[in-house]
This record gives C-alpha cells, sequence and structure tokens, in this order.
C-alpha cells in the first residue's frame, strides 16, 4: 500500500490524514473518513499509440493549465475528446500531461516516456518502465488480454 500525506481530504478538506492507494479498485482512500478520491474504474494503460500522456480525473494532477485546450483523436481518427488542459502529476515520473475529462482510462505514451529518459519493455507477461538515470523501475503491471496495465501498487 502507498500512503500519500497532506492531499486534503474530500470530505473534510483536512490534512491532517493520509490516502492510502487501494490494490483491488484502484482509488484512493480517505484513510479517515473512508471517501473515494479516484473513480474505481480508472485504470491506468501503456499505449504505444498515443501521442502524449493523458488523464481523465483532474485529481491526478498537482497542477494544470487550462490555456492549453484543443481536442485528441483516438483510433481511427473518427472519435475526438476536448482537452481541458496540461499539467504535472502526482505520480514524479510523469510530467505534461493532457487533462482529458471524457477519457475512460489514462493513457501512458511510450514514445513521451522515451523522450522522458524512460526505457518501456514489453513482452508477453507484462510492463515495466525503467529511468534511465537511477536504473530503478518506476512503474510496472501486468498484460491483460492485448493492454499493458500499470500495477496500482506503483501509482
Amino acid at each position: 500500500m502507498t500512503h500519500i500525506h497532506n492531499i486534503p481530504c474530500e470530505e473534510c478538506s483536512s490534512l491532517f490524514h493520509s490516502r492510502t492507494l487501494g490494490t483491488d479498485d484502484l482509488q484512493l482512500a480517505c484513510v479517515a473518513a473512508g471517501n473515494s478520491w479516484l473513480r474505481p474504474t480508472v485504470k491506468v494503460i501503456v499505449d504505444s499509440g498515443a501521442t502524449r500522456h493523458m488523464f481523465p480525473d483532474r485529481e491526478w494532477f498537482v497542477d494544470v493549465d487550462p490555456r492549453v485546450s484543443g481536442v485528441v483523436e483516438l483510433g481511427n481518427k473518427s472519435y475526438k475528446l476536448g482537452i481541458s488542459g496540461l499539467g504535472t502529476t502526482r505520480l514524479d515520473c510523469l510530467g505534461r500531461v493532457l487533462w482529458v475529462p471524457q477519457l475512460s482510462m489514462a493513457l501512458l505514451s511510450v514514445s513521451q516516456l522515451a523522450d522522458d529518459g524512460f526505457d518501456t519493455t514489453l513482452d508477453k507477461t507484462g510492463v515495466s518502465i525503467t529511468s534511465r538515470v537511477s536504473g530503478e523501475v518506476v512503474l510496472r503491471g501486468p498484460r491483460r488480454g492485448n493492454l499493458y496495465h500499470i500495477d496500482r501498487d506503483y501509482i
């Protein structure tokens, strides 16, 4: 379990208790109040076709510049979603992330990770993302079907 401190509680706005990352439902739960921080259905997928990192929930961000806008085109470019901003996330390894509220899952761009100094290894069982600077695995997860998920313990 990962504990994240100094994030205001959604219920009481207190900074004096932590939220705990659950391993079964991808949500940060307010330990004191038991409130959901992230939608329980949000998945984080490593996507070799994504040109940028994209997250649907504002709560994942430390800051967002709402002046960044536009649309992202998904799949065969027939499906377009609005961009509500660009920001940095609570995950140190993920900067310059698009905020796309209509996404049903968070997408990590393999090419953006490479540009930012991370190596992504995909195999038949899963994915690992390693810092070229430290050699440390910063994100890891299983392959489910044809999708590579980030393990909830890393988020």
